[in-house]
């Protein structure tokens, strides 16, 4: 038979269902005393019957999980969707979809040190500026801030041992900024597109 992968999703939580439910209230072993028969049944057959019925049950409910999840597992490896600019197998997007809480951590980490790092070396740097205008008027007299000869050399000599600097090996600004677009798509398109996938794309199983 033929089925959706959206029936296919509904039909996996249902047989989990029902075979959670099958196992755990069938009965596949008994006792009886004597004559006396089985508790719970009418004749010795009658269990026998029931719980070999129950056990073939249980079997067929799981046999049925297992064809439709594997032909579940192959349309996901082959079927190719395209989020965000990208193209990838549905199985590769609902994997990105789990763990994409690692790349919000990453991309929230990443704007935290560099706001606090920017801020950290603005701030530095207005001490710094404030320093050297003091020492600038103290050798030069009010007019020392303005940036002559006389005063150049000083000033970049200072700057040099002074001055804050952003050590950026990866060049974070455009890195988070790439990283936020994607996530933000990704996020925005792919439920969606697998929703939409799901319910056009059909497997075909054959159950008992």
């Amino acid at each position: 038979m033929k089925m959706t992968l959206t029936r296919a999703l509904a039909e996996l939580k249902m047989l989990d269902k029902r075979i959670e439910k099958t196992i755990n209230e069938s009965q596949y072993i008994a006792y009886e005393i004597g004559n006396k028969g089985i508790k719970g049944f009418q004749q010795k057959d009658e269990f026998i019957t029931y719980a070999k019925g129950q056990y073939e049950s249980v079997l067929k409910l799981i046999d049925n999980r297992k064809k439709i999840k594997a032909a579940l597992v192959k349309a996901n490896a082959v079927t190719v969707v395209e989020i965000a600019g990208e193209s990838m197998t549905l199985a590769e997007a609902i994997e990105r979809r789990n763990s994409i809480n690692h790349e919000a951590v990453l991309l929230r980490v990443l704007s935290q040190q560099f706001s606090k790092v920017t801020n950290k070396v603005e701030l530095e740097n207005i001490s710094v500026q404030e320093r050297l205008d003091n020492l600038l008027e103290s050798q030069f007299g009010k007019d020392g801030k303005t940036k002559n000869d006389d005063t150049k050399d000083l000033i970049d000599l200072y700057n040099t041992k002074h001055a804050a600097k952003i050590v950026d090996p990866i060049g974070l600004r455009n890195v988070i900024q790439k990283y936020q677009d994607k996530y933000d798509q990704f996020s925005t398109e792919v439920d969606f597109i697998l929703s939409e996938t799901n319910a056009k794309t059909e497997i075909e199983v054959h159950l008992d």
